[in-house]
């Protein structure tokens, strides 16, 4: 896993030395940082289907380990820039999933982020900001294991695991 700028590093540097990068989502948050990579030959793909060449990169929110075992089989040369804090979120699902744990990740379910986080929990949980949620479950799981999408603030999700 690379990290902010060491990716961006990394990416420009091999765009340079062997032509185009594609990234399975996004890099950065940034217009200005992607408009720059673009000019570098290095675009960003939403679909694995779209990617022509033989360089990829996946995104900084990660993929969901289906997709990322295609991405293996398939390309020569894989830049992993998922961010280090997304991929403890990933293992940390996947752990708590196969240990009987009904997953519910404080997040928006909607984000590539908290998608791929709930596909290393093999989907075996749900994504909400609704603390009300497990009012609504019915039989209410006897294990539960509460993760947050990265960027969301801590005292948020504080509030949220507390009102659980």
């Amino acid at each position: 896993m690379l990290r902010g700028q060491a990716a961006i590093e990394v990416l420009e540097t091999t765009a340079r030395n062997k032509g185009t990068v594609e990234a399975l989502g996004d890099l950065v948050h940034n217009k200005q940082v992607l408009e720059r990579l673009a000019k570098q030959g290095i675009t960003v793909v939403k679909n694995i289907s779209d990617i022509r060449g033989d360089i990829v990169a996946i995104g900084t929110h990660g993929v969901i380990p289906q997709v990322e075992d295609q991405i293996m089989a398939r390309f020569k040369e894989i830049i992993n820039t998922t961010c280090p804090f997304v991929h403890r979120a990933q293992i940390a699902a996947r752990r708590l999933a196969r240990a009987g744990f009904h997953i519910i990740i404080f997040g928006d379910a909607s984000h590539p982020e908290v998608k791929g986080i709930l596909g290393w929990a093999d989907n075996q949980g749900i994504a909400t900001l609704d603390s009300e949620y497990l009012g609504k479950v019915r039989p209410l799981p006897r294990r539960i294991g509460i993760l947050s999408q990265t960027t969301q603030v801590p005292a948020d999700f504080t509030a949220f695991a507390e009102k659980l």
